[in-house]
């Protein structure tokens, strides 16, 4: 028996023939399997016109067949692959780390390493466990880098403002 995709609404094939069009290559073939299927043409011949595999064909035919065209096109909230292990509170909390001082949490320097800040995470009860790398992507999804930390923390001289004034005159 042949498969092929339900009669589309007019809103529906408007937003095909769009994503046709579209820059993602993704959204652009899945619109291609739609369209073809809705023209008439068989798996098969969807599958060798477009390069792929049969049995995706008909599992995305069937998917616009259940659920319609618009989750097909535009897959959200299915995330694929391991959960994150760390959320936006970890991340918040390693940038509050950040702008505070390593010798606060009992570090002997006056710049935050990859490693000190895992540690003070897991000293201040951030985490129970973290590794510097898992530290040092967390910061970057939040466009933060830990290297601005050292380009803002001042000398622990008492005189280092001063001397520092001295210098740009």
């Amino acid at each position: 028996m042949a498969l092929y995709v339900r009669p589309l609404t007019k809103a529906e094939h408007a937003a095909v023939v769009k994503a046709r069009r579209s820059s993602n290559g993704v959204t652009s073939r899945r619109a291609g399997v739609i369209t073809l299927s809705e023209a008439g043409y068989r798996v098969p011949k969807i599958a060798q016109a477009l390069g792929l595999s049969p049995g995706w064909v008909r599992k995305l035919i069937h998917a616009v067949n259940q659920e319609g065209v618009a989750p097909v096109l535009h897959p959200t909230g299915r995330r694929t692959g391991r959960r994150r292990r760390f959320g936006e509170q970890v991340a918040l909390g390693l940038e509050r780390l950040l702008n505070q001082p390593p010798r606060h949490y009992g570090f002997e320097t006056a710049r935050w390493t990859l490693s000190d800040l895992a540690q003070a995470a897991q000293k201040s009860g951030l985490v129970e466990r973290i590794s510097p790398a898992a530290v040092w992507r967390l910061l970057l999804s939040r466009g933060r880098s830990w290297k601005q930390a050292k380009r803002r923390m001042t000398s622990l001289d008492a005189e280092y403002e001063e001397k520092r004034g001295c210098a740009r005159t």
